[in-house]
């Protein structure tokens, strides 16, 4: 079922008696069992396991007014879904809603009851940037280092946002003329605004040809923490090492013709021209292929290979 079937059933007050909620928006799943609830005035509980929620719902009193039943992550349900069917017949004029974290389509579960599935998938970047600018002021940079940061799941972006309200709060006397980019790039700096490690093995190469020694150790500390082969930076780095010398020693009028490269191989070589000498990159490639070997033959430990290289080429 598509979230907008199930906002048409909740307008119409003409709901199923069982949904099932996944995805990574949580934070939307929350709003959605509210508007759910207010057709019961409010009334949602939190039912522990399935077994629970089958006493409860046998045993109701005909004078017990109906509510919304929330499991989570019901490994019972999981195992025999069958049950679903044993509580959907006692579940009256009740609502029940599991939610769960994972879900493997393969599993007799979903096959059983896909029609039920309500899958809150993460908001467009567009409807994330206009809910943003109704919580907080940011410049449009900002908005889009808050959206990747939170890697675009709205729930954690208004944590982050509520945290940098918090922040400026503290400081009155600057209230008046708040400028929450500058609140932002503190907590980012000091870690209380987390930022996952992400894929930086382009950036790393990037940092590398251009010589920007910060640069390349926070790259590289990206690409550790989320366990990037060292082979694999190796080879990428060598790929691109290679083209820029090819563009930059070459002094002919047919590029594309005599390298084999292609013009945006060719326009992102030539944005890195010039930074090593030509005999520099004769000297990165050859060592880079001598650490390759070195890994491959237990020559090299492969934990001290990136330092060892960046020592010697930067």
């Amino acid at each position: 079922m598509e979230v907008a079937s199930l906002k048409a059933q909740i307008q119409s007050g003409n709901l199923d008696n069982f949904y099932i909620f996944t995805g990574e928006e949580w934070y939307t799943q929350r709003l959605y069992l509210k508007q759910i609830s207010k057709q019961f005035d409010g009334r949602m509980n939190s039912v522990d396991d399935a077994q629970t929620l089958y006493k409860k719902l046998s045993r109701r009193s005909i004078f017990e007014r109906p509510s919304l039943y929330v499991l989570r992550d019901d490994a019972e349900i999981i195992k025999n879904p069958d049950i679903i069917d044993r509580l959907r017949a006692c579940a009256d004029k009740n609502v029940i809603v599991l939610v769960l974290s994972n879900v493997d389509k393969r599993t007799k579960l979903y096959k059983m009851y896909k029609d039920s599935f309500v899958e809150f998938s993460l908001l467009e970047r567009a409807v994330l940037k206009r809910h943003i600018a109704i919580n907080i002021k940011l410049t449009n940079k900002h908005v889009d280092k808050l959206i990747d940061v939170c890697e675009g799941n709205y729930g954690r972006i208004l944590l982050e946002i509520d945290k940098i309200k918090r922040y400026a709060q503290s400081f009155p006397e600057e209230f008046d003329d708040v400028d929450f980019d500058e609140y932002f790039e503190r907590l980012l700096k000091d870690g209380t605004i987390y930022q996952p490690p992400y894929d930086a093995i382009f950036d790393f190469v990037d940092d590398v040809l251009m010589h920007d020694v910060k640069a390349v150790y926070e790259s590289l500390d990206n690409c550790k923490r989320i366990g990037e082969s060292t082979l694999a930076l190796l080879s990428v780095l060598y790929t691109n090492a290679k083209h820029v010398l090819q563009v930059q020693s070459y002094d002919g009028d047919n590029l594309e013709k005599a390298t084999g490269l292609t013009a945006m191989q060719i326009k992102f070589a030539k944005r890195r021209c010039n930074i090593y000498r030509t005999g520099d990159l004769v000297y990165m490639l050859q060592l880079i292929h001598e650490i390759e070997v070195g890994i491959k033959i237990g020559k090299i430990e492969e934990s001290l290979a990136m330092d060892y290289l960046l020592v010697h080429i930067l």
